[in-house]
């Protein structure tokens, strides 16, 4: 944690070897209702989803898992996720 006056100067990370990031707009105002970002990298698929749980953003291990298996959107094809945490 930071000490009270301190600030973040930097922020590092090794870039993805694959990422995509789709979002569903908004109508009217053209903002992101719900986001998906995923990436493919030397730790792993990761997949990020804004905007529709309870909680903020939050990791689908359900996504995660599919596409460890398959980095590609047929993988997804069926896939459910389960409802438990996320806004009505």
């Amino acid at each position: 944690a930071l000490k009270e006056g301190e600030i973040v100067t930097a922020v590092s990370f090794t870039a993805p070897a694959k990422a995509a990031y789709q979002k569903f707009r908004n109508p009217a105002s053209r903002y992101a209702i719900v986001g998906v970002f995923v990436s493919k990298g030397k730790d792993g698929v990761r997949a990020a989803v804004t905007g529709a749980g309870e909680d903020g953003v939050f990791r689908s291990k359900e996504v995660e898992a599919a596409l460890a298996k398959s980095f590609d959107a047929a993988a997804l094809d069926g896939l459910k996720v389960p409802a438990k945490g996320l806004m009505s």
